[in-house]
């Protein structure tokens, strides 16, 4: 039904958006140091491209490479600064340190989740309501018969009027 579509989307994206703060988190044990961007990781998406910056940093004389979890279509730039999260204890495990732009996307995708896990079964349960409405007024023959009194013209759109708050005054026969 339309209610578990609304709800398995919201928590698909919920999930994504959890999963994806979760990459993000840095233990504070960790130590950060700025790297380069030395090489770019490419890959086929289903339209285009997708890159993915490789970043060189150094820890006690040895250089580490780390390539980013996260790809996108715009090419990286070579020499670019990136810092870089490493356990000192084994400073080949590393994370990069996003930017705001990758948490504002994943906030986005958690915000969008949650309207659609929300506004679900309320959407759901009015139109079972209505349902259950029309099916009355069937089985008892009762007619509805409704005169719109009132129209509020709210913009222009293609060279057509947009209307809305159609005020509709319902006489029962």
């Amino acid at each position: 039904s339309l209610l578990v579509i609304f709800l398995l989307f919201g928590v698909v994206f919920s999930a994504m958006a959890i999963i994806g703060f979760q990459s993000l988190i840095v233990d504070d044990a960790w130590e950060q140091v700025t790297g380069a961007v030395t090489d770019v990781s490419s890959h086929k998406g289903q339209k285009n491209t997708l890159y993915a910056p490789v970043v060189s940093y150094e820890v006690d004389g040895h250089e580490y490479e780390i390539t980013s979890r996260l790809s996108s279509s715009v090419y990286p730039t070579l020499g670019g600064l990136r810092e870089v999260a490493y356990n000192p204890e084994r400073p080949d495990q590393a994370k990069l340190i996003e930017g705001t732009g990758t948490k504002l996307l994943f906030l986005v995708f958690l915000l969008i989740g949650l309207a659609f896990i929300f506004t679900g079964p309320p959407l759901f349960y009015r139109s079972l309501r209505r349902s259950k409405t029309i099916a009355r007024l069937v089985s008892t023959g009762q007619k509805i018969t409704g005169v719109i009194i009132d129209v509020i013209r709210v913009g222009r759109s293609n060279k057509k009027n947009l209307y809305r708050n159609l005020t509709i005054l319902v006489i029962i026969v």
